[in-house]
């Protein structure tokens, strides 16, 4: 296991490199891994309980409003984090509820839409 703070970070990327992921995604479980520990003062994650990573994945959907896919992309860098590089398996980590994606508003209108609206709409 990791004793400090750049052993940690090393050791993400050492494993995502061995792991073959993008580069991308191992700069992105790098950045969460990084900012989670920052968030407890440098507290390393191998000392967190439930309680601390669901707080930590809330302050991020309720303080920092990221979107649904940023949060599961934390939430994914967490459960690399200890699955893979220090080889532990916690089933509470899946258990944590993700936010729902919003519904998405449609870019262009159908011809159908179209011909309604002009309809409807007074010359006056």
């Amino acid at each position: 296991m990791q004793h400090d703070f750049w052993g940690l970070l090393n050791g993400v990327r050492r494993e995502v490199r061995y792991c073959r992921y993008a580069l991308s995604t191992g700069k992105a479980s790098v950045y969460w891994v990084r900012f989670f520990v920052k968030f407890y003062h440098l507290t390393l994650p191998s000392n967190m309980v439930f309680a601390e990573v669901e707080a930590f994945l809330l302050h991020l959907a309720n303080d920092r409003i990221v979107f649904p896919s940023t949060h599961g992309q934390a939430l994914s860098a967490l459960l690399f984090l200890y699955r893979e590089v220090w080889k532990i398996d916690l089933p509470w980590l899946r258990a944590i509820k993700q936010p729902k994606p919003a519904e998405r508003v449609p870019v262009a209108l159908t011809v159908d839409e179209v011909r309604q609206i002009l309809w409807r709409m007074d010359g006056a």
